[in-house]
């Protein structure tokens, strides 16, 4: 792909983010498009409202990851973000009372337009076949549980995740077509809630790299924050 490919196909809302990070990074803006690829322009098409949302250099980060090949970006509703990630127990008044200050405080930087920090995360096995000879996608952490619920608060059916593999398994976009979701495998899960089938991959995430597929259910690892 020619210099300046990228910022080329980008709109207005794209342009400008890309020229304030390129600025902030003291670097071409052509340059700094051509590292994120053809993801950047596929965000902009899908939720524009993510150069808004996130912190920009933690966004940055995650294009780039993604374009690299270390990470999958996509797409998902925030309800199954958290049917996936491990479970709260809001049957403690201690433990709602604490997350619903930190959704309150996440509700308000939406609101301001205040960058939420850094792209939630989910990351995963594949330990084998379930009983139905369909490929295991055993999720085992996560980072973001809390700016999910913020964001089912406000009434949003999409939110960017970033989906890691622990270890050598493939990028979640290669997954063979039969790949399934199962919830949060983890000492943070709620004993009796792990291993739980959630559903097909592809009709959960919708990834960059491939504009265009539907949505479906939209309706090295960092240090886990676990909210």
């Amino acid at each position: 792909m020619g210099k300046g490919k990228i910022l080329a196909e980008l709109g207005d809302t794209a342009f400008r983010w890309v020229a304030s990070l390129a600025d902030k990074l003291g670097r071409p803006a052509d340059e700094v498009a051509e590292e994120m690829g053809s993801k950047l322009v596929n965000l902009e098409k899908e939720m524009p409202e993510a150069f808004t949302l996130f912190d920009r250099m933690e966004l940055f980060s995650a294009i780039r990851e993604a374009n690299e090949g270390a990470s999958d970006l996509a797409i998902a509703s925030p309800s199954n973000f958290r049917e996936i990630a491990a479970q709260l127990d809001m049957e403690n008044p201690a433990v709602a009372d604490q997350v619903n200050k930190k959704v309150q405080e996440y509700i308000g930087d939406i609101q301001k337009g205040t960058a939420m920090g850094e792209v939630p995360y989910l990351s995963y096995e594949t330990p084998g076949k379930n009983i139905l000879g369909d490929t295991i996608t055993q999720f085992v952490m996560h980072d973001g549980r809390h700016r999910n619920r913020a964001k089912e608060a406000q009434g949003a059916l999409r939110n960017l995740v970033r989906l890691i593999p622990k270890g050598k398994e493939k990028l979640a976009s290669k997954l063979p077509d039969d790949a399934t979701a199962y919830t949060e495998m983890s000492n943070l899960q709620i004993p009796g809630e792990e291993g739980k089938e959630v559903g097909k991959m592809r009709d959960i995430f919708k990834y960059l790299s491939y504009l265009g597929v539907p949505v479906g259910a939209l309706g090295g690892l960092p240090d886990a924050e676990q909210n």
